[in-house]
C-alpha cells in the first residue's frame, strides 16, 4: 500500500478532534499554572526574609514559564492531534471511496489499508459484506470484454 504524504485527509474531522487535544492540554496547563502560583504563594509567604522581592518576582517568572510551556504543549498537541486523527480519517476516506466504487460497479478488488492504520477490522467487514457486488462487478466487466473482443473481431473480418 501507498504511503500517505497528505496528513490532512478529512481537514474538518481532524481538525476539530484536533482542537479538542488543543483545548483540553491548554485547559490543564492553566490549572496547573494557577495551582502551582498558588504553592508558590504560600511558600513565599513562609519565607522569613525576602518575601517582598520573592513575590515581585514571581508572577513575572510564572507567566513565562507558562506562555513557554504553553506554546510548545499546544504545539505539540496540534502535531499529534492531526497524525493521530490521520490513522482514522485516512481509512474513513479510503471505505468512503471503495463504497461508492463498489455502488458504481467499478470495484472488483477488495478494500485495503496500509497496515498500521487504524479500523482494520472494518475493512475485513466491509471486504465480506461487499464480496458478492464486487464478484457480480468482475462477471459484467469480463462479459463487457467478451462483447468488445466479439465485436472487434467481426469489424476485422
Amino acid at each position: 500500500m501507498k504511503r500517505r504524504t497528505q496528513k490532512l485527509i478529512n481537514t474538518r474531522f481532524q481538525l476539530r478532534m484536533t482542537m479538542w487535544f488543543v483545548g483540553v492540554t491548554g485547559l490543564l496547563l492553566t490549572l496547573q499554572y494557577f495551582i502551582l502560583a498558588e504553592r508558590m504563594s504560600t511558600i513565599g509567604m513562609e519565607l522569613p526574609n525576602d518575601s517582598q522581592l520573592f513575590f515581585r518576582n514571581l508572577n513575572g517568572e510564572l507567566l513565562k514559564t507558562f506562555m513557554a510551556t504553553l506554546g510548545i504543549a499546544l504545539s505539540v498537541a496540534t502535531v499529534a492531534g492531526i497524525l493521530l486523527t490521520h490513522r482514522i480519517a485516512g481509512p474513513a476516506y479510503r471505505f468512503s471511496v471503495f463504497l461508492k466504487d463498489v455502488l458504481r460497479g467499478e470495484q472488483t478488488e477488495q478494500c485495503r489499508i496500509r497496515h498500521n492504520d487504524e479500523l482494520q477490522d472494518i475493512c475485513e467487514l466491509i471486504n465480506r459484506v461487499t464480496a458478492d457486488a464486487r464478484a457480480k462487478a468482475e462477471t459484467d466487466q469480463s462479459s463487457e470484454e467478451e462483447v468488445e473482443t466479439a465485436v472487434g473481431f467481426e469489424r476485422a473480418a
